[in-house]
């Protein structure tokens, strides 16, 4: 989606293009700047096909179609851009030109804001506040930290209507549990890019004391 994030060093763009003449063959020019950078006013003399980012010193990538009839059914082209940095916010847009060089005006997403970003590093988990044990409360709380925001994912006996972890502490309240030792439960955080977390085991609790 617009502004989000993957952890893919490999991207692929695609557009579409249509053109009122009945035979043509169409090229599709994509732009891929880092978000620091301006886009340029034109077309470089030097285009790139199968460039990675680091060499493709113009940023510019172009697909071109087979001769057809792209007036009802567009013409549709993928640009594979590999070598792309992690920590960096990118933004892209895209034209269309015929075989008469007559083309169409830049489509731009946003021209300030990053259109995705690649983060490859998974968020790290740590034990704040451990169940305590033995406890009579059958829905007790937890606190771990997390050093992304992410979504929550509950292993073993626990769950807990709460799915969504913030960057630094969070408490989270399981949902009731049957009396006894409850040593499996396990938390892991999946940040918005898609990168997953190491498991974080809670520690060992007991629900319910013994009679002396």
């Amino acid at each position: 989606p617009n502004q989000g994030f993957t952890n893919e060093l490999n991207v692929k763009l695609r557009a579409s293009a249509t053109d009122p003449d009945t035979t043509e063959i169409l090229k599709l020019f994509f732009e891929v700047r880092s978000n620091a950078d301006a886009f340029v006013d034109a077309l470089p003399a030097t285009l790139c096909t199968t460039e990675t980012w680091t060499t493709c010193t113009n940023k510019v990538w172009f697909i071109v179609s087979l001769s057809g009839n792209f007036s009802s059914s567009p013409f549709t082209g993928t640009a594979n851009i590999p070598g792309l940095s992690t920590a960096i916010g990118y933004k892209w847009r895209v034209r269309a030109c015929d075989d008469d060089n007559a083309c169409s005006g830049w489509v731009v997403f946003n021209a300030t804001t990053p259109n995705f970003s690649i983060d490859t590093t998974a968020p790290t988990l740590a034990q704040v506040t451990a169940v305590p044990s033995p406890t009579n409360d059958t829905t007790p709380n937890y606190t771990f930290s997390s050093t992304e925001s992410g979504t929550i994912t509950y292993g073993g006996d626990c769950s807990s209507i709460t799915t969504a972890a913030s960057s630094g502490n969070n408490t989270v309240t399981f949902n009731e549990l049957a009396q006894g030792v409850h040593s499996n439960c396990t938390i892991r955080v999946t940040d918005a890019a898609g990168n997953p977390s190491l498991v974080l085991n809670v520690n060992s609790f007991t629900i319910g004391t013994t009679p002396t």
